[in-house]
């Protein structure tokens, strides 16, 4: 190597100097020689001017100066800069300007290596010629700039750098190291052989612009080529050398500039700095990046000239905010800087307080790390590091933690392994500690190590894991984990070099125990973290064990305790790997039943109960197994099991269901992820109930059911106080069907042992007579609507629904389908306002007995109400009573109160015979008149007299006017028949015939059951329950017959009397006379007669005939008639309701 010449300070004076007084004399042939050489370099710089102008002149008017005459000292000056062995080529050489000067024009310059491969060109490049030198008749090159150069550099295998592709090593043909700047051979063959002083006639400045860089990596066989790429090398006034590297390509713009300075003597250190190394947006290897961020590096130093460092510092400033990105991992960088400083003796590196931020780890930090502290072989490197004395301002975020880390161990440079023997992490307490090794033979490097950590926070884990370290376990815990402190940690890794590349471990090459207290975990989105958990979790290799206790559970409606959590998940290599999880939960049932509803088991919502007014207590294991991967390819027909057991106990709360209270409620629920049961009991607004719950899995039901016995005191609990319309007990069901937001709810009873008395049908189920009642509620937050009202037994059934008002009362009754009866075939309206109540009936047939009987029995209960009732039928055909029939009836009825304001019917009996009724006005005042072609059909159906056959109805009545007057009314028969009628026969058995009748006139009306009757009339006044007749009065020319009596609806009771009179046209004459016929009883009566009661049940009353009447004449005749019979005596209600119309009796 050329040693370098002592600074200018330092040169000896000539040696025909003298120094005297601080002045340098010089001899006279010195003095001589200085004006000869004077007088030449003026002549000479004279002609070297004309030259120039000439040359000028020249290029101007003729195209340029051919100055081929200087390749060859050029192409010698590249050459020796390039290095042995290579040699250069260059075009012509003309004189042209460059960037304002006068400079030698280079064409087609290249650089060839000895093998004959092409290292670098450039199709143009201009030199600037050292002029002083040239005065000398030397032509020495002091500057060279290329424009689009292009250059081959090669990374040979043992990591040397060489110009141009691989060549075979030899003695004489070596790689150029020509990144090693700071070899001052490579210095000397760049800059020229001479010595490096200003002016000594070296290559001063190389600029290489717009330059094409392939590099070739032997190592892992991959070329690139870099575009856009400057460099530069320019010496200073001051013996120094900037260099400047830049490029503007695709992976980013960026910039350097080093300013290296040299020393005149071997003995003194090269000056080096380097000024704004800026970085911006690049794009690194294997898709590293530097994304929005300015790094500006300023050293400055001494190194010796054997290569050692005496002083280095310097500062690293990053100036703006990004981010640092790779395969797999990113970290954000903040704005910061950091200052280094490296000082010969003090075998360490000193870390001068600064600010830095990578990722969540930073703020202001210093002190120092300890160099290695020899070497003991050429092949291993034996290490003694220590980072210690650090400082951390809390503030910046850091981690307070730690404030010193050892490491005692060595590298074997030949096996590349890195043996750590002992290493440590120091706080405020030991924080971690470390052995093992590191190998780095492969491109991945291997890891085996034992790591022990203790008393680290949550949050310092939280700052300082890089995400591309374990990246999926990075982000659970950075999304999951909050608070906390790890008491005891320790990992074993026995990972061979080339496995660690981010997939799953496919062995156990990993092994770790970890203590955590007080942690804050998120276990599931959506749900609150579980906090103050003690956890101590187990990994060997590819399964992982975590068993946590006394963790706790909050929630809006209250605390849950987790004494009990175990995680087990095995085979985590693979992508089927199964998790399980095992956790039992105490605490409030409304904090289970909340949790339940996140987790998708919304019991409390799909029974319509909020489960936050819900007091008891609950305990609850759940087991859940399924794939740890969920959701990633080749996983999506994994098995999944998903298992709750819970129990509640205690279970109250006020107007929970329907405003009822529920009380000492005891349930068990379980779900296994897909089918869920549930069972238990409570009491319901003091009525026990027994309670199930079903779904047969997610996408099904969930169909609920609340089952009771039900009696009348139950149902009075309830609200469901039905009076004597339901009696007995019942078995209730009440049925919630919810899927999503739509819910159904039923109710089904069981009303086999029910009595229901149904009083406006004139219905009755006794006891013992099986039946069931099925409805389902429609309504949001109250029942709005009854739908799919279904009541059916043996023989009877009725279908429809019912429309309730805002208090839950019936407002509408649409029954589609009425069967109480065998003969019913209808359907019904029934529709209830707060002023009037609407009944429509229409279908195919009716069985009218029960309603005719009610009629005629009782009080109609609408006659109390002040509001107005409104009847209307149509029916194909009513069947009252004896079989008689009405077809094609339409009749229309409305009562106010107590007085009927419209009266309209119209029907037909089998044949052509009608019936027709409506109101009419007799001096203003309304009256009913009904009247029909055949009387006997009639009666029959009013089940009044069954044995008339035929004849001309005519029925009068009076309304019942505001003043409250009973109905009375006139009935009118003519032209009938009485058939079948044993009275008759003994009537007429009974009364002497004349003697002027021959015997067989006296056999036949003796034995005489049916007659032709030419009119009966009678008074009748009717109240509730009570039909009185009066001056009742049935005749033909055969026989007549006078009555009068009543007839008890209610008790089914009749009492009548008469008189019969035989040959009634003959026997009457004598009553038609005055005074006489008062004497003989009116003039109804005859002068033969015999009197008769009928009393008792209507369905088959007792004849009583008194013979001694007949000798008596009509006025004596009463004191032969039969006394009323007091059974059949009405009650006293109704007696005061008959009013006058008793005095007939």
């Amino acid at each position: 190597m050329q040693s370098l010449p002592p600074p200018p300070s330092e040169v000896p004076p000539p040696r025909d100097a003298r120094a005297v007084d601080g002045e340098v004399r010089i001899s006279g042939n010195s003095a001589r020689r200085v004006v000869t050489f004077c007088v030449v370099g003026a002549s000479a710089f004279g002609l070297l001017t004309t030259l120039l102008i000439a040359a000028v002149s020249f290029h101007i008017f003729f195209g340029g100066v051919d100055l081929s005459f200087m390749s060859k000292a050029i192409r010698t000056v590249i050459a020796d800069a390039a290095g042995p062995g290579h040699r250069a080529e260059i075009g012509a050489v003309n004189l042209a300007w460059d960037d304002g000067h006068l400079r030698l024009a280079v064409r087609d310059l290249k650089v060839i290596r000895a093998d004959g491969l092409t290292v670098g060109s450039a199709p143009k490049a201009f030199i600037a010629i050292d002029v002083p030198a040239l005065f000398l008749g030397k032509i020495e090159p002091v500057s060279l700039v290329a424009h689009q150069t292009s250059v081959s550099l090669t990374v040979s295998t043992d990591g040397s750098v060489a110009l141009g592709g691989a060549q075979e090593k030899s003695d004489k043909v070596t790689p150029t190291p020509v990144l090693a700047l700071l070899d001052p051979e490579l210095l000397g063959r760049i800059f020229g052989t001479k010595t490096l002083v200003p002016g000594g006639g070296s290559l001063a400045e190389l600029d290489l612009n717009d330059m094409t860089v392939t590099l070739t990596d032997e190592r892992t066989s991959t070329t690139r080529v870099f575009e856009r790429f400057s460099a530069g090398f320019h010496r200073t006034q001051f013996g120094a050398f900037t260099t400047t590297l830049s490029s503007t390509g695709a992976r980013g713009p960026w910039k350097a500039a080093i300013a290296i300075g040299l020393a005149h003597d071997q003995g003194r250190p090269f000056q080096l700095s380097a000024e704004t190394i800026s970085v911006r947006d690049m794009v690194g290897e294997e898709g590293g990046k530097i994304g929005g961020v300015i790094l500006d590096v300023t050293m400055n130093g001494l190194l010796a000239t054997e290569g050692r460092m005496t002083r280095v510092e310097g500062i690293v400033r990053v100036s703006g905010d990004g981010a640092l990105e790779g395969p797999g991992w990113q970290a954000d960088i903040h704005r910061g800087e950091i200052a280094v400083a490296v000082e010969e003796g003090r075998d360490g590196v000193t870390i001068r307080p600064s600010l830095i931020a990578i990722g969540g780890l930073g703020g202001m930090i210093s002190g120092t790390i300890a160099l290695p502290a020899g070497v003991q072989t050429t092949d291993r490197l034996t290490l003694d590091l220590k980072l210690g004395a650090i400082t951390v301002d809390r503030q910046g975020g850091s981690i307070p933690e730690v404030t010193t880390a050892t490491m005692r161990g060595s590298f074997d440079v030949a096996g590349k392994r890195l043996d750590i023997v002992e290493g440590h992490v120091f706080g405020d307490l030991p924080v971690a500690d470390v052995t093992g090794s590191i190998d780095f033979s492969d491109k991945i490097p291997g890891l085996k190590l034992e790591i022990g950590a203790r008393n680290i926070g949550a949050g310092s884990v939280r700052r300082v894991w890089p995400r591309f370290i374990a990246t999926d376990a990075h982000d659970w815990f950075m999304a999951n984990v909050s608070a906390g402190d790890l008491t005891k940690s320790h990992l074993s890794l026995d990972i061979p070099p080339g496995v660690l590349d981010g997939r799953p471990l496919k062995r156990d090459y990993v092994n770790g125990e970890w203590h955590a207290k007080g942690a804050a975990v998120l276990l599931e989105a959506g749900l609150p973290p579980v906090t103050g958990a003690n956890a101590v979790v187990k990994s060997t290799g590819t399964s992982v064990r975590a068993e946590g206790r006394d963790g706790r559970l909050e929630t809006a409606s209250g605390v849950l305790l987790l004494p009990n959590v175990l995680f087990v998940a095995e085979g985590m290599d693979q992508i089927t790997s199964i998790g399980q999880l095992d956790a039992t939960m105490i605490g409030a049932a409304s904090s289970l039943l909340e949790l339940g509803e996140k987790r998708g088991l919304a019991l409390g919502k799909s029974a319509g109960l909020d489960v936050r007014q819900i007091a008891g207590d609950g305990l609850a294991q759940i087991q859940s197994r399924g794939p740890l991967y969920a959701g990633k390819p080749g996983t999506e027909n994994l098995p999944g099991l998903f298992t709750i057991d819970a129990e509640f106990r205690n279970i109250s709360g006020k107007a929970l269901v329907d405003g009822r209270d529920v009380d000492r409620g005891s349930f068990k629920a379980r779900s296994d992820g897909r089918a869920l049961t549930v069972d238990g009991t409570c009491q319901l607004g003091g009525v026990p109930f027994k309670i199930t719950a079903s779904q047969d899995n997610p996408k099904a039901k969930l169909v609920l059911r609340a089952d009771a016995e039900l009696d009348d005191p139950a149902r009075a609990k309830l609200g469901f106080d039905f009076g004597s319309l339901v009696t007995g007990p019942m078995g209730f069901r009440f049925i919630r069907e919810a899927l999503g937001s739509e819910q159904t709810r039923r109710i089904e009873a069981d009303l086999t042992q029910t009595r229901l008395a149904l009083a406006e049908a004139s219905f009755e189920k006794t006891k013992g007579v099986p039946a069931t009642l099925s409805l389902s509620l429609r309504g949001t937050s109250q029942v709005a609507s009854l739908e799919d009202i279904i009541f059916q037994g043996k023989g009877f059934s009725v279908k429809g629904r019912a429309r309730l008002d805002a208090g839950g009362k019936p407002v509408l009754y649409e029954l589609s389908e009425v069967k109480l009866r065998p003969d019913d075939q209808f359907s019904a309206r029934y529709e209830i306002r707060d002023d009037s109540t609407d009944l429509r009936i229409t279908g195919r047939s009716l069985d009218a007995r029960p309603f005719i009987q009610r009629w005629m029995s009782e009080e109609d209960p609408n006659e109390k109400s002040a509001k107005q009732f409104r009847l209307s039928v149509q029916l194909e055909q009513a069947n009252g009573s004896n079989g008689a029939t009405v077809r094609d009836l339409k009749f229309d009825y409305v009562r106010d109160g107590r007085q009927i304001s419209d009266f309209s019917l119209n029907g037909r009996f089998p044949g052509s015979a009608r019936i027709t009724g409506q109101i009419l006005k007799d001096s203003g005042r309304p009256y009913l008149l009904i009247t029909s072609t055949d009387g006997g059909s009639a009666l029959q159906f009013m089940d009044v007299y069954r044995n008339i056959r035929g004849g001309k109805l005519t029925l009068t009545q009076t309304l019942i006017d505001p003043q409250g007057r009973s109905e009375r009314g006139v009935v009118l028969l003519e032209n009938f028949q009485v058939v079948n009628e044993e009275a008759l026969r003994r009537l007429f058995g009974a009364t002497p015939v004349p003697d002027d009748e021959s015997a067989a006139t006296r056999r036949r009306l003796g034995a005489q059951e049916s007659a032709t009757l030419d009119r009966m009339r009678v008074v009748y006044t009717r109240a509730p329950g009570l039909t009185q007749f009066s001056d009742g009065v049935l005749r033909n020319s055969t026989f007549g017959t006078t009555f009068e009596g009543r007839i008890d609806w209610r008790r089914k009771a009749v009492d009548m009397r008469g008189t019969f009179i035989p040959l009634f046209a003959l026997n009457n004459l004598p009553a038609q006379i005055p005074v006489i016929g008062a004497f003989l009883g009116g003039q109804n009566e005859g002068l033969i007669g015999v009197t008769f009661s009928v009393s008792g049940p209507v369905a088959g009353p007792t004849l009583r005939i008194n013979p001694a009447s007949v000798i008596a004449p009509g006025i004596l005749r009463g004191f032969f008639a039969f006394a009323r019979d007091e059974d059949s005596t009405p009650p006293s209600g109704a007696r005061e309701q008959q009013g006058g119309s008793s005095k007939s009796n």
